[in-house]
């Protein structure tokens, strides 16, 4: 079976991460302070209705299924209870010209971190694995059902005997 958790969490990321790109603006001023502004109001909009339905299918496709009103119920769920609260700094930096990449790197790095933890990546993939495993576990309990039952039932009537004798 391929590997879908990786394929699902790095979908969810670089969704996320398209977002985080629009919200960010980063302006140095005078005197070498970085200023760093990230607009969470737009960031709340972003998260609508079409972020979550866009994010549903992609997830679908890569499952290889039509559609799974289960992952867009998590995902819609998820999205309509994150508020992205303020992201906001200046920072101080003293460096020649060239060096501003290795000293703003971090910086954004940090907002990346908090953005995302803002809106919980870890809960939502969490969740929808969740989902997916008990999917998978009903999928697979169908599907041999027939081969499985019988043994099963022979264990579970031989247990009762067992039980029946010892007390």
């Amino acid at each position: 079976m391929e590997n879908f958790q990786t394929k699902i969490r790095e979908l969810i990321y670089q969704e996320s991460f398209i977002i985080y790109k629009k919200c960010l603006k980063l302006t140095l001023k005078t005197d070498n302070i970085l200023e760093i502004k990230f607009n969470n109001k737009l960031a709340n909009q972003l998260l609508d209705q079409k972020f979550i339905d866009n994010l549903s299918n992609k997830i679908c496709i890569i499952l290889n299924r039509k559609n799974n009103l289960n992952i867009n119920k998590i995902i819609n769920y998820h999205f309509k209870n994150v508020k992205i609260k303020n992201i906001e700094g200046k920072y101080r930096i003293e460096s020649q010209k060239d060096n501003y990449d290795e000293l703003v790197n971090p910086i954004k790095w940090d907002v990346l971190k908090k953005f995302y933890g803002f809106i919980e990546l870890d809960k939502l993939e969490n969740n929808i694995f969740n989902v997916l495993h008990f999917n998978e576990f009903i999928y697979y309990h169908v599907k041999y059902k027939n081969k499985f039952s019988q043994p099963l039932g022979y264990l579970i009537l031989v247990i009762f005997i067992f039980y029946l004798v010892d007390n």
